[in-house]
């Protein structure tokens, strides 16, 4: 049976997450009408007027055709930058576990495998993201606890800037697949972290390194874990 604190504790995380998700959804709207705005324009400024244009003629007409194209050049660079997907494995070197079952528990968390995908952009700002996780952890070797966690993320700059330097924070919500009894199989997570990114350093696909904090809270449970994280992987852009 749930106690009373931990149906307040349950409430504040889900109101809590529901406002970061009607926040995320939002920006991530607006992100898409400025993007689409923007290339409107620019469309429109490109077009060249009919009436104001004179025909030309001569060896400036005709260098024209054996030129390259320019166009197509940042076409085929912007297109390659539609999709953005990031392929990790995170290891933990310090984490601390707070009321998850019955003592206290030091490094907890082991390991990680996850997948971020970006479904977004506020155009030249920040890329909105969904991080995907298998985590994996170890209490004193009696228990084996295994989460899937949902976390939308905030990551700015932008990765069609390609700045090798980024920042990013997102909560979001997570699933036990194996927990150890009496304990909430839903949790409340959150990440804030700091990366570096190289892209294409073979056609499509680059490197990344990241390095923070991947937090939760047992929902239905009093359950706690703090945990620093360093995490590398693949970038990939088509």
């Amino acid at each position: 049976m749930i106690n009373k604190e931990a149906n307040q504790n349950m409430y504040i995380s889900i109101k809590v997450i529901a406002l970061f998700v009607i926040m995320f959804l939002g920006l991530s709207v607006y992100g898409q009408k400025v993007e689409i705005q923007d290339v409107n324009k620019s469309q429109e400024v490109s077009e060249p007027d009919a009436f104001d244009q004179k025909p030309k003629t001569g060896k400036g007409a005709a260098q024209k055709y054996f030129a390259p194209d320019a166009n197509a050049t940042t076409e085929e660079s912007t297109s390659s930058k539609e999709h953005y997907l990031m392929l990790g494995l995170s290891f933990y070197f310090d984490s601390d576990a707070y009321r998850w079952g019955p003592s206290h528990y030091e490094d907890p968390s082991e390991w990680s495998l996850g997948v971020t995908y970006r479904f977004g952009e506020w155009l030249n700002s920040t890329d909105f993201l969904v991080r995907v996780e298998y985590q994996f952890f170890d209490l004193d070797g009696n228990e084996n606890p295994q989460k899937l966690s949902f976390v939308p993320l905030i990551i700015f700059p932008d990765a069609r800037s390609e700045f090798p330097l980024y920042f990013g924070l997102g909560a979001g919500l997570g699933l036990f697949t194996k927990q150890i009894n009496d304990e909430s199989h839903l949790s409340l997570d959150y990440q804030i972290f700091l990366g570096l990114r190289f892209f294409d350093l073979l056609q499509n696909t680059g490197f990344f390194v990241e390095s923070g904090l991947k937090n939760h809270f047992h929902l239905l449970s009093s359950g706690q874990l703090n945990s620093v994280y360093l995490s590398f992987g693949s970038v990939f852009t088509f």
